[in-house]
């Protein structure tokens, strides 16, 4: 008897099969800014379930926003007319429904769909979002197939006002050396460096594969975890059952102080003998932080273990988790927003110079009704806040030594991007 004819496969078959079926339901965009010519666009790929909260995030990111103002979508519904959609924290103020609970697939499923999403609805940045197409893609895959033009200039009065920015620098009106300076002190970019025309797909898709990173997160390593916990952890077990005898003053004793300095690899990041508490602001601050984290407090002349450092002191990844919380939701409002903020600048990659960060600040808090007692939070407030975050985020190990300890760049570990995300990932109520 005959034997079955086998099938033959060329090379590579198996790895194509296997790719396609691994493949989710998927939806190609077309995305211009309205009244752009020639045309501002970007042609985007994404997973069908993703969350309209998250497309406005992907939108962000493929034209280079900064995410500074409000956002809503918009679809004609056949049966329900037109549906609104935006964050949910401003809703209801909007009258609009809760984009972080809408998938884009349900609302726009077919192609031809057409959405009308609006940034900042002071300068009315108005994008045309149309569904081109509805191939498959690669599990937690975000991608820009194509693009045109860089995105505009944050804060430049709408498409015409950019328009208008475009021909000042070109250096041939009265007001280009205003718009010069205006640029360089709005967003931080070198007049000399701009190109309207110029756009860089493969850091868009960088960004992307960040972004994707964010949504769907993968499982972390307890290397991962250990890394970024460890000066706190490090406190907590050498505060121990015992606890530590503090000075007269309330500090740390010398030999603690040098101790923790060596121990957590810090003797570059400040000047002197670290021989004081006081004067050693690195060992200051962490220990301060880990007191208003509530792991540690004076009790009758010693720094002991509360209840929750008790709990925490030997375990690694609940620390991370009790950590990240802390700094995903700080008491305060006006400081969410900042860590809100801040966090998403290092993640992106894009923290303001140090004299422009104050500005951003000051503008985004005043923006959303914060202010102080005595009037509208100063630019030099606003630099002090986010100075307060970047501080405790270097004794997390989230940030890179620098060889100026007093130096306004910073830049991220790989293992304290990990951080940075689930405290993203946390603000915006996703599972851990």
């Amino acid at each position: 008897m005959p034997r079955a004819a086998q099938s033959r496969k060329t090379p590579g078959e198996d790895e194509m099969i296997t790719a396609m079926t691994d493949r989710v339901p998927g939806l190609q965009l077309h995305v211009v800014i309205d009244e752009s010519s020639p045309p501002i666009e970007r042609t985007l790929s994404v997973p069908a379930d993703i969350l309209l909260s998250d497309l406005h995030q992907v939108i962000q990111t493929a034209f280079g926003w900064q995410d500074r103002h409000l956002y809503q979508f918009s679809v004609s519904d056949t049966f329900r007319g037109q549906r609104d959609f935006t964050a949910a924290e401003s809703a209801a103020e909007l009258e609009a429904e809760d984009a972080s609970h809408t998938e884009l697939v349900a609302v726009a499923g077919w192609t031809g769909a057409v959405l009308a999403y609006e940034y900042d609805f002071g300068d009315a940045w108005d994008h045309l979002v149309t569904l081109v197409g509805n191939d498959p893609v690669l599990p937690a895959h975000l991608e820009c197939i194509a693009a045109s033009r860089r995105g505009p200039v944050e804060d430049c009065g709408g498409i015409h006002g950019y328009y208008k920015l475009i021909e000042a620098l070109k250096g041939q009106q009265q007001d280009s050396a205003d718009a010069v300076d205006w640029l360089e002190s709005v967003s931080g970019e070198a007049a000399t460096a701009f190109d309207a025309a110029h756009v860089d797909v493969k850091a868009i898709n960088q960004q992307l594969t960040e972004l994707a990173r964010f949504f769907w997160r993968p499982a972390l390593s307890p290397e991962v975890i250990a890394a970024v916990v460890h000066p706190v952890q490090w406190l907590l077990q050498r505060v121990g059952a015992e606890g530590i005898e503090l000075t007269k003053d309330g500090y740390l004793k010398p030999s603690v102080v040098q101790e923790a300095m060596q121990e957590l690899g810090w003797t570059d990041r400040w000047y002197g003998k670290f021989n004081r508490e006081a004067q050693t602001l690195p060992i200051l601050d962490l220990r301060h932080q880990v007191q208003e984290w509530k792991l540690v407090r004076k009790y009758k002349g010693k720094l002991v273990l509360t209840p929750n450092g008790r709990r925490l002191v030997t375990n690694d990844a609940a620390l991370w988790k009790y950590l990240s919380d802390r700094l995903a939701h700080p008491p305060a409002a006006a400081m969410e927003l900042v860590h809100a903020v801040v966090v998403r600048w290092l993640v992106k990659g894009s923290l303001p110079s140090y004299d422009l960060r104050g500005k951003i600040m000051a503008e985004i808090l005043t923006a959303r009704g914060f202010a102080y007692d005595d009037g509208p939070i100063t630019e030099r407030e606003g630099r002090a806040l986010v100075r307060d975050v970047i501080r405790t985020l270097e004794y997390l190990n989230v940030l890179a030594k620098s060889e100026d300890v007093l130096s306004g760049d910073k830049k991220v570990t790989d293992t304290g991007r990990e951080f940075l995300i689930e405290i993203q990932r946390k603000q915006h109520g996703r599972p851990s």
